[in-house]
């Protein structure tokens, strides 16, 4: 696929499947690398009493799944940041792809920028914790910039599976052309963002099938969601963002039709909280922070006429 039919496709519809892209080396040597922090975690989890008995299987594929075979399978590992943020595979290889670069600089007309936000997922079988709802991601990255005292970038989501990924896994799915909408408003739904019920959008998505290589390319106003793992193996998933400005071509009005999404306006106070902590936390914990921090803030009465800064 060309540059521009990449550039059309994330302009009509919100997002594009890249088949292949990723290095197959880069492939191989993140899941070589997770194979060996799933060793660690069961090595320790054991002994911890946490499980009884990980066997011998440490694959990406079922070790989680049969070690937590006997107890709750949301009291495994959600997040694995910890083990890849320091990982040259994931950081280099992985998140900065020479051919993903490349493409990258062609829709922007400038060298890619990585920004610092990223996960490594695994979903076990029946696990909830993390079935995301329809949400915009620009929904959670506006509030930890606004932390972190930066001014807010708009992004270009990056969704790479590291195993095959499909609907039956708990694959990725995206509703077409959602971000020409604009920034919606959102509200709390359990330890998640999601779109306020106006937005919600009245019809299913599209949930591609992915092989490893595969990448999704989306926008930060792309509504997305995620369904329960219903195979028999742990959906292993990588995602990481490009920076992007308002005036990439790429890029979606935040407000088209000149409204804001909310008019929560951000209260000083908040912009002290630590990132970092969000960070090393766990995706759980951030998440219930993230979302306790804007329903306080909502509770307090912090509130604005339109045309303030918004929260979220």
């Amino acid at each position: 696929m060309t540059p521009d039919a990449v550039r059309d496709e994330l302009r009509e519809h919100g997002y594009v499947v890249m088949r292949g892209i990723i290095d197959p080396a880069a492939i191989a040597r993140a899941r070589a690398h997770l194979e060996k922090a799933v060793g660690v975690h069961l090595d320790q989890a054991c002994s911890a009493g946490v499980i009884h008995d990980h066997c011998t299987d440490q694959s990406l594929e079922t070790g989680l799944v049969r070690a937590y075979a006997d107890t709750d399978p949301d009291a495994a590992p959600v997040s694995w940041v910890a083990q890849t943020k320091s990982s040259f595979v994931f950081q280099q290889l992985l998140f900065r792809d020479a051919s993903l670069c490349r493409l990258v600089e062609q829709l922007l007309g400038r060298p890619a920028t990585v920004v610092s936000r990223f996960n490594v997922r695994s979903k076990l079988p029946g696990s909830e914790s993390v079935n995301f709802p329809w949400h915009q991601d620009h929904a959670y990255f506006r509030l930890q910039y606004l932390m972190r005292k930066q001014p807010v970038r708009r992004l270009v989501g990056v969704w790479a599976p590291l195993l095959p990924a499909d609907s039956t896994s708990g694959v990725i799915e995206l509703h077409p052309g959602s971000h020409l909408r604009g920034f919606v408003r959102h509200r709390r739904a359990g330890d998640f963002l999601t779109v306020s019920d106006q937005f919600r959008p009245t019809t299913g998505g599209e949930a591609p099938s992915l092989e490893p290589g595969d990448v999704v390319l989306f926008t930060d106003l792309t509504m997305h969601r995620s369904g329960p793992n219903l195979s028999g193996v742990v959906r292993w998933t990588a995602d990481w963002a490009f920076e992007m400005t308002e005036g990439d071509t790429i890029c979606p009005q935040l407000h088209p039709t000149g409204e804001r999404a909310t008019g929560w306006h951000r209260p000083r106070w908040l912009l002290g909280v630590c990132d970092e902590f969000l960070g090393r936390a766990g995706p759980a914990v951030a998440r219930g922070l993230l979302v306790a921090l804007v329903a306080l803030a909502a509770a307090l009465g912090v509130a604005a006429t339109r045309g303030n800064r918004s929260l979220l």
